[in-house]
């Protein structure tokens, strides 16, 4: 028969695990596509779909391109707790959940909106980008953080330095999979913290625009060593410059499955380009898979 309103929600862009399967996401973007602010009738009203299905077990929630109000995330969070599972491993995108929502709010939004997938619920994916996150606000996603993680996106948060060292410290001992801390401007402390998110199970990761400078650029390169089964990488906008090629290029010489290497304005000149170059070179002619990609920058090289 065709398919429930609930099975077409299904966000494609959240299947990067599990994509052989058959899931089930509760999409509010897919179902109601507008951005809007949302109030708690409104909430009840986006809602509705998930109350009527007859449907026990969900791998999915997006709630995001929502800003909800206090009284309208605990609408949700409560229609949720009475779906969810503990037998389902969940793919949980919480992005841009809060906009325009003064600051004692929006905690608050996040805090109901994050206690939904408590434990004993077991979150393995979650999306918590674009809320202006800081100290507070990650405390108020604690539920979230959990040790089961294999990918976690939290770009465009201004994270501060403070701020992703707290995050690094929350998904210590995780195997995360995919990492992606894009437009953070957290700079070299953050990202001398931020490093330790570097472990031998990441196959995704997105370390760019964070103002890094040159001592943090090289810290995080040289915690790549750490990641020789890295597929896709990106460093774009942090200032490697020479040394920092240096040290990418040790991680390079492990000859990792890199598919996507992008290095825009990273300031790596000609004689980081050439350090790259030649560590890029032990690879095998013969090799039928497709190389990576290197994005210029900072040197002028494609």
């Amino acid at each position: 028969g065709r398919p429930s309103p609930l099975a077409r929600s299904i966000d494609r862009s959240m299947a990067s695990f599990g994509e052989e399967e058959e899931e089930t996401c509760f999409d509010v973007c897919a179902l109601f596509p507008e951005r809007e602010m949302v109030d708690a009738t409104r909430a009840a009203e986006l809602v509705a779909p998930l109350l009527k299905e007859d449907c026990t077990e969900m791998t999915g929630v997006k709630l995001s391109n929502k800003s909800y109000s206090k009284e309208a995330a605990e609408v949700v969070s409560t229609a949720l707790k009475g779906r969810l599972t503990t037998t389902a491993s969940l793919t949980v995108d919480v992005s841009d959940v809060i906009a325009g929502r003064p600051e004692a709010e929006a905690l608050e939004v996040l805090r109901s909106l994050a206690s939904t997938f408590a434990a004993p619920l077991e979150v393995t994916e979650c999306d918590v980008s674009d809320n202006a996150l800081g100290q507070k606000g990650i405390d108020a996603l604690l539920p979230l953080f959990q040790r089961s993680l294999k990918s976690l996106k939290v770009c465009n948060n201004g994270m501060s330095a403070a701020a992703a060292a707290q995050l690094a410290d929350l998904v210590d001992g995780c195997d995360l999979e995919t990492f992606h801390f894009y437009n953070n401007m957290s700079g070299d402390d953050g990202a001398t913290a931020v490093a330790k998110v570097v472990t031998p199970a990441l196959k995704d990761l997105r370390f760019s625009g964070t103002r890094a400078g040159r001592e943090g650029s090289l810290r995080f390169a040289e915690a790549l060593t750490k990641a020789p089964a890295l597929e896709k990488l990106d460093l774009a906008d942090n200032l490697l410059a020479t040394d920092g090629a240096k040290a990418l290029a040790d991680f390079l010489r492990l000859k990792p499955p890199l598919r996507v290497l992008d290095l825009r304005d990273c300031a790596l000149g000609p004689d980081g380009w050439a350090v790259l170059l030649d560590a890029l070179g032990g690879g095998d002619d013969d090799d039928d898979d497709d190389p990576a990609h290197l994005g210029g920058g900072g040197g002028g090289a494609d």
